[in-house]
């Protein structure tokens, strides 16, 4: 029987390259942008800043906390025991216990930064002006990569007067000195060299792919969680060296890859001429390169390299020049492989050289199942340059320094000086140039007891002992204490997440309009003024309400069981569930939970659904429900339905926004469709639903980049809908298991004159399960619509089984662009499609599929009086009310949100931290218990039009 993924196998590799083109980190939202609202821009890359005050500006700097939540702003401090951060709407600077903390980004002020073209970018000019007492670096002057203990390395220009003492300046020409015990090698270059190296701390995972990576360290070895395979990206490189160690339990199965396109461990998503995979094991050493198509070698170990117990130490030399990867095993040669020998023969006077770009490591356990996970583990991973010569020796102690310049074999000696221009070695000059290499005799120890990682333009150090003053980051690492470092030296700030366990108690959080997150408790909130707000740590603080987007109130007390009733929509987009009471000519009375006894304006209904067993399922009731994450382990895409993954999400009101996108696994050579692993917002729907809608919203600061994806997944008996939706066109594949067809893609161009996309996409899909039909469309215009064949209906005849659809909705981000996905909804369908203007006429659907072309007259003891002589109809046997028209989209002041999936607009409310008190203009005063208030939402976005 093939498990869910593999069903999912039958979209064409231009589909998943086109998802996966997709497939890159989302840069978080600047800080005055307002993702909650209906302000993007009709045109160009910007966000029209109406309600927010553009000219106060949260901060360029980015802290992340450890449950992954993040909010704008400026590092002013940091202390033994907090990180103190300034924001303009705080009524004081913000004080965090450090234990909270993981990330802090100062990406926007930082230099150094490495362009397309790996070089390393000179400061702004404001910043070079501000520090004209530092001398410039002399013209000519090669700078070099140092490579520290552990994975420290920096980037600069390096001067030494007798060889023992260093100087190196960084790209803003801050001086760092240090002794030459702490050095390990250095390579000159215009660019920094790959210099990763493990320093037995977690920290080590810092700016390994996938994004959540975490490893743990204990007894010398590093265990990695979460995943089975991680990733780096370098400096591109045509030779390297790997230096890897493993220990004997997990030797078996682990693989080095080589890929010259991006970090991602498998064969078929990242081909390109030079990827290589070695597989390791206790008996035999297996290896995958690219020539003409990718087939896997297995060799037996030679007998007197096997060993048992005990760690393994391989060395993996890597030549894009000479096409060549030699593999030595405890000092002793067990792999020497040629490869691309198709691009050899195509180049008679020398095959190009080959680029690598990232590295990664992976396990799998051969003969496991595709879904099982390997636990990855290594005590020691080193990448360095190398210039093609293989060294005689592995495991000899270095006596004497060593001098390789270009492809030359290296010199012995000891390094006596090195100037602005050249170095002294041994008593010779030589020129300091782009290639050139010195390995010292030196084996630095990393830092004991690191607290975070400093990451910089030019270089990674491991430090402790952190405080901020006057401007400058200060610090201890393993060459020093009383280190300085200006803070806009700094792109990160990576600190030790230790044993930080979030809270067990349900905290508040408070949704800022840009996507910021901040929890804690709601201690008050009022129309118009302020929100006072206590941290974890205890802090009191005032926010300004201007900047939020909304509050998460966590249930507090003991919350009563919700009955389960009808769900009445109006045209205001407000919503409310309880048991019927009566309906006439004037109004709808229900029995609500919280609310009491309520009568709404018949004017006012716009749906109504009478069974308690077919709700609506709209896209802000039970947030957590929705989203959610592919779980390897699960044999079925769809079982990851029972798994929330809210971290991925920032979240409000119906409105979702993806924070980060996973790299996407694999299970050795078995490709999952990379968007299996991406968050998606998902739902099953009720087989009882024969005719259904899906529909959602999807925006973009970046209207060429609004990319989203909807996915129908029928099971096994019934078809799989899958729609790539772009600005351009809409990809559509329809796969039916009964007949095992394998569909072609269909695009369907959009003509954006008539859809008139941009930003946003209003999506709507309309299902007819029991005739076959769907229908597509974008913004209210029909872009396709599906209607079976003869086949298919003989096809269908022979399984009368009703279908259970699980819906799929993702955005597709990219680095440039954020999507938000809006107004999601799940839920029946009368069979009416909308006219162009977007109403509909009055009609009454049964269970049974029958349609009455008017809305109930009335309901009384239980039964709707129905139009075209229907006569009655008991209200359990009627699945949908639709009263047509249009909607009355006004803007409300703000909306509340309660447990049940009610919501409420209001134009003025109290929140004293243990109840709501409001005005509706629907339902008049209103007083509310804490336990049953979800979401608070200030300045609220339009509702959805019909």
């Amino acid at each position: 029987m093939k498990t869910g993924h593999e069903r999912l196998r039958w979209l064409p590799a231009g589909a998943a390259m086109l998802i996966a083109a997709f497939a890159q980190a989302q840069v978080p939202s600047p800080p005055d942008y307002n993702l909650f609202g209906e302000d993007f821009a009709k045109q160009g890359v910007s966000i029209s800043r109406s309600a927010v005050d553009a000219s106060a500006s949260v901060g360029p700097q980015t802290l992340i906390f450890q449950s992954d939540r993040r909010m704008h702003g400026e590092l002013v401090g940091i202390t033994p025991s907090e990180i103190i951060w300034r924001r303009p709407d705080a009524s004081e600077p913000l004080r965090f216990p450090r234990a909270t903390v993981r990330r802090i980004e100062i990406e926007p002020n930082a230099i150094g930064r490495v362009d397309a073209d790996n070089r390393i970018l000179m400061p702004p000019a404001s910043l070079a002006r501000q520090r004209k007492d530092l001398p410039a670096p002399p013209p000519g002057a090669v700078p070099a990569t140092l490579k520290l203990a552990g994975g420290d390395w920096l980037f600069g220009n390096v001067t030494s007067a007798d060889g023992q003492a260093y100087t190196i300046a960084l790209d803003d020409r801050t001086p760092i000195s240090l002794p030459r015990a702490q050095i390990e090698w250095l390579h000159f270059g215009e660019s920094p060299a790959s210099a990763i190296g493990t320093s037995g701390s977690p920290l080590d995972s810092e700016r390994w792919a996938p994004f959540s990576t975490t490893m743990d360290v204990a007894t010398g070895t590093i265990t990695v969680r979460g995943t089975d395979w991680i990733g780096r990206e370098i400096p591109d490189a045509r030779r390297l060296e790997v230096a890897l160690e493993l220990p004997a339990d997990g030797e078996e199965g682990t693989s080095l890859w080589f890929q010259p396109l991006e970090a991602r461990a498998n064969l078929l998503d990242s081909q390109g001429v030079g990827t290589a995979a070695i597989r390791f094991g206790q008996s035999q050493i297996s290896h995958t390169l690219w020539v003409e198509k990718f087939e896997e070698q297995s060799a037996p170990l030679p007998k007197d390299t096997i060993t048992t117990g005990g760690s393994v130490k391989y060395r993996v030399f890597y030549d894009g020049v000479a096409h060549r990867i030699v593999v030595r095993r405890n000092g002793q040669k067990v792999g020497d492989w040629k490869f691309v020998v198709r691009a050899e023969q195509e180049h008679p006077g020398g095959s190009p050289n080959q680029l690598i770009r990232a590295i990664c490591l992976s396990r799998r356990i051969p003969g496991s199942p595709p879904s099982s996970i390997a636990t990855l583990k290594f005590q020691q991973l080193r990448v360095r340059p190398w210039n093609g010569i293989l060294p005689s020796e592995d495991n000899a102690e270095l006596a004497h320094d060593r001098l390789a310049i270009g492809d030359a074999a290296a010199l012995g000696g000891n390094l006596e000086a090195m100037g602005k221009t050249d170095l002294t070695f041994s008593g010779k000059s030589y020129a300091r140039q782009p290639g050139t290499s010195l390995e010292f005799s030196n084996h630095p120890a990393p830092l004991a007891d690191a607290e975070a990682k400093l990451i910089l333009g030019q270089g990674e150090l491991c430090a402790r002992n952190l405080v901020i003053h006057d401007g400058a980051l200060h610090c201890t690492t393993a060459f020093g204490a009383g280190v300085s470092l200006p803070l806009d030296a700094l792109q990160t700030i990576a600190f030790a997440s230790g044993k930080f366990e979030l809270p067990t108690e349900p905290a508040d959080v408070l949704v800022f309009k840009n996507g910021d997150e901040l929890e804690g408790k709601a201690l008050s909130a009022t129309s118009g003024e302020v929100v006072r707000w206590r941290l974890a740590g205890g802090q009191e603080v005032a926010f300004q309400s201007r900047l939020i987007a909304g509050l998460h109130l966590a249930p507090g007390g003991e919350a009563k069981a919700v009955a389960s009733g009808a769900t009445v929509e109006l045209r205001t987009g407000e919503a409310l569930r309880g048991k019927l009471l009566s309906l006439d000519n004037r109004q709808l009375r229900m029995q609500h939970e919280q609310l009491g006894e309520v009568a709404l304006d018949r004017k006012s209904l716009w749906h109504l659904y009478p069974s308690p067993q077919l709700p609506v399922l709209e896209g802000g009731w039970n947030p957590v429900t929705w989203m959610h994450r592919y779980r390897p382990e699960a044999a079925d895409p769809t079982a990851g339905a029972k798994t929330s993954s809210s971290g991925d999400w920032v979240y409000l009101d119906g409105v979702y926004i993806l924070r980060h996108i996973p790299a996407a696994e694999s299970r050795g050579a078995e490709l999952v469709s990379a968007s299996n692993h991406w968050p998606n917002l998902q739902r099953e729907i009720d087989p009882a639903l024969e005719r259904f809608e899906v529909r959602f919203e999807a925006k973009s600061p970046n209207p060429r980049l609004n990319r989203c994806l909807l996915l129908l997944f029928g099971g096994k008996t019934h078809r799989t809908w899958q729609m790539v939706i772009t600005p351009e066109d809409v990809a559509l594949g329809v796969y039916d298991p009964r007949t095992r067809r394998q569909g072609e893609f269909h695009h369907f161009p959009l003509d954006t004159k008539s859809v008139g996309v941009g930003s946003p996409l209003k999506v709507q899909f309309f299902m007819d399960s029991k005739a076959g039909t769907g229908e597509l469309r974008l913004n209210g215009v029909q872009i396709f619509r599906f209607q079976p064949s003869e086949e298919d209906r003989r096809i269908a005849g022979d399984h009368p089984a009703k279908p259970t659809y699980t819906a799929r909705i993702q955005s597709l981000p990219t680095e440039d662009s954020a999507c938000v996905l809006s107004h999601v909804g799940v839920g029946p369908w009368s069979g009416e499609l909308p006219g162009p203007s977007g109403m509909v006429n009055p009609v009454t659907v049964l269970d049974n599929g029958d349609v009455a072309r008017s809305a109930p007259k009335d309901l009384h003891d239980g039964k709707f009086t129905l139009g075209d002589d229907m006569g009655e109809m008991a209200a359990d046997k009627v699945t949908e009310v639709d009263f047509g028209g249009a909607m009355d989209s006004r803007h409300a002041a703000a909306r509340v949100r309660l447990t049940d999936g009610s919501i409420v607009n209001i134009d003025e409310f109290k929140w004293n931290g243990r109840e709501l008190t409001a005005h509706s203009g629907t339902l008049g005063n209103m007083r509310l218990p804490g336990s049953v208030v979800s979401e608070l939402i200030l300045d609220p976005r339009l509702p959805a039009a019909p």
